[in-house]
């Protein structure tokens, strides 16, 4: 669902001229099973993901990024931990 969902939204984003588009990620997306301090937008995806559920944000984000700029539309992803609500 994150990956294909994430796609679909992107298609139909293109599809229907919208022009921003955000996605709600997770800081679960750098995560790698070690304690993580300070750490901004920067840090890099780890080679083994902890788990599915971070493997698959973190390919969800990669696509949204890769999509800024094509079609007039920007993207950006927000990596959020913790949301509730």
């Amino acid at each position: 669902m994150n990956v294909g969902g994430t796609e679909n939204v992107i298609g139909v984003a293109t599809a229907c001229g919208v022009s921003k588009l955000v996605l709600t990620s997770s800081a679960s997306v750098v995560f790698d099973g070690s304690d993580q301090a300070g750490i901004d937008e920067s840090a890099p995806y780890p080679e083994k993901p902890f788990d599915d559920y971070n493997e698959t944000k973190a390919i969800a984000e990669r696509s949204v990024l890769a999509a800024n700029g094509r079609y007039g539309l920007s993207t950006c992803s927000q990596r959020v931990a913790g949301l509730f609500g």
